[in-house]
């Protein structure tokens, strides 16, 4: 009897320690997967990177640098997924200017003009006084023909950085 007793007793801990330790090794295997794909992008073997990416997310669909890593990887081949990651992105961090402006800048690289402008007419009103701003917004003035008000966006821009010498 005090062998049953013992048993269960020893099932109840070995149970509750899994159950304990199933988030921190979760936390652990997502770290992981990360580093794994941060690793692989810097070598630009993107395959993996997106493997490490997709495996994070699969742990934490709300993870930013994972999500990073798929914009980056699908926007270097042009893919038009690129705009849902840019736009995941954004819902995760909605109040940092600089993903509004990644989106912009996405979307002009895919030719989506229409959603360029609504990424650059999110901006706030005080981060658009950025050389970067003023440039995506050129960019966009450019595509859709409207050459005055590009050189006015450029001018702007090579205001705000002068020692940029693309943007003169």
């Amino acid at each position: 009897m005090k062998k049953f007793i013992f048993l269960g007793l020893v099932l109840v801990i070995v149970g509750g320690g899994l159950w304990l330790g199933r988030t921190p090794y979760r936390n652990w295997k997502q770290k992981r997967f990360l580093v794994e794909a941060q690793a692989s992008l810097a070598k630009s073997d993107y395959r993996t990177a997106v493997l490490g990416a997709r495996k994070t997310l699969e742990i934490n669909p709300a993870n930013i640098d994972a999500c990073r890593i798929m914009a980056r990887v699908t926007e270097q081949f042009k893919f038009s997924e690129a705009l849902f990651w840019r736009h995941r992105i954004l819902d995760l961090e909605p109040n940092l200017a600089q993903n509004r402006l990644n989106l912009a800048r996405t979307a002009i690289l895919l030719g989506n003009y229409r959603e360029a402008d609504l990424a650059l007419h999110g901006v706030k009103e005080a981060d658009r006084q950025r050389a970067d701003f003023h440039e995506l917004a050129a960019l966009l003035e450019v595509a859709l023909n409207n050459i005055p008000a590009a050189e006015a966006q450029a001018a702007a821009a090579a205001k705000l950085e002068p020692q940029n010498k693309s943007l003169q």
